[in-house]
């Protein structure tokens, strides 16, 4: 085989690759299918690549490589008011059109204002990083996750860093999801004059970015004002009702099988296979949020599989038990804590007509009995 034709195939391999980033494509090029025998052999068994869930750069084997299989029901899984979820799709749908003069545009600069930004704010697992998630989903991007805290600690280093996360985020045609933005955006003082330039700077950069980002924060009232008015739209999460915890469980139960799909029970199964509702109405009265439900059952599911059993209740209420009871012990342990580990618990909701929101978690505190 001429050395020529061995590199051509090798040029059409990547040239492959770089569909999934959106690089072009010329006319001309052999598919992976079209490929000899021969020159298979010839290619290496991995090839570079970064990985989403690690943030780091390593060696992919080749044989593990698949195409991405995009969720075409996302929005079932959030819980979110319908209004709220309405206007996030709408925003999402017109960002995600193929031609740019369809979408709509501001700003007399060229190249800026032309991201959509999202700031998500509320208490630890009640959905903002899955809002992200689907939105990913939606627009069929990758979805590229990173914390603010990983950027560095010095003003000029946070700049750069936060300047090559946008920089890739753009060349891979990602959805940027910046967790903890708080530290990145705090409001500014005089005296502080590295953050002060630190925070300017990281305006800027995001006013530029032409991407879809989000930022997430459970501190929002310690951003600086000016970067709320970079904002497209801002969105809090409040509390699980249990109306929606009960809709948290029951999607994460359906994806553990535990309970049947819309569509009835499956052939060659039987309804004593699965959790009845009377049991999913049950696991709602423990008041947990979006977060420890799904550690909760993906903790049964492995507790239930490896005795060899389906998934019951017995297996969940068991492992709640254990959590909670760690969160009791801990909080007595380190009162200082208590605040923070008291968001995996959600708080009680009055039953009485006139106490209709609930009772925020930092006010509540636990009686402790004295020794």
């Amino acid at each position: 085989m001429e050395i020529d034709h061995f590199f051509s195939s090798v040029g059409s391999i990547t040239e492959s690759l770089a569909r999934t980033v959106g690089e072009p494509v010329t006319e001309g090029d052999r598919g992976v299918d079209e490929l000899t025998e021969s020159e298979l052999y010839l290619l290496p068994p991995s090839i570079p690549g970064f990985s989403l869930s690690l943030n780091k750069w390593g060696s992919i084997r080749v044989d593990e490589l698949s195409l991405i299989q995009f969720s075409e029901c996302a929005w079932d899984h959030l819980v979110l008011e319908p209004k709220i979820k309405n206007v996030i799709r709408s925003l999402v749908e017109i960002w995600g059109r193929p031609s740019k003069d369809d979408k709509v545009s501001f700003d007399w600069i060229r190249g800026k204002s032309e991201g959509l930004v999202f700031l998500l704010h509320g208490a630890p697992g009640l959905g903002k990083t899955l809002t992200a998630e689907t939105v990913a989903e939606t627009l069929k991007q990758p979805l590229y996750s990173v914390s603010a805290s990983e950027l560095g600690i010095d003003p000029h280093e946070v700049e750069d860093g936060l300047q090559h996360v946008l920089s890739r985020a753009s060349t891979w045609n990602a959805v940027l999801l910046i967790d903890e933005a708080d530290v990145l955006l705090e409001k500014r003082g005089r005296n502080d004059l590295a953050r002060n330039a630190m925070v300017a700077g990281a305006l800027r950069l995001m006013e530029y970015h032409s991407g879809v980002l989000f930022l997430t924060t459970n501190r929002v009232e310690s951003f600086d004002p000016a970067s709320l008015t970079r904002v497209s739209i801002a969105i809090k999460y409040d509390e699980l009702d249990p109306m929606g915890q009960t809709h948290v469980w029951r999607r994460f139960l359906l994806l553990a099988k535990a309970i049947p799909p819309a569509g009835g029970v499956a052939e060659g199964e039987t309804s004593e296979t699965y959790l009845s509702e009377a049991d999913v109405l049950q696991l709602a009265k423990h008041n947990l949020n979006g977060r420890a439900i799904h550690n909760v059952v993906r903790t049964a599911q492995s507790l239930a599989s490896s005795r060899d059993e389906p998934l019951k209740i017995r297996h969940l209420e068991f492992v709640i038990e254990v959590t909670k009871k760690f969160i009791k012990d801990i909080s007595e342990l380190r009162p200082e804590d208590e605040s923070a580990l008291g968001r995996w618990l959600r708080p009680q909701y009055p039953t009485s007509a006139h106490q209709s929101s609930p009772v925020p978690s930092h006010r509540r505190r636990p009686q402790r009995s004295r020794r």
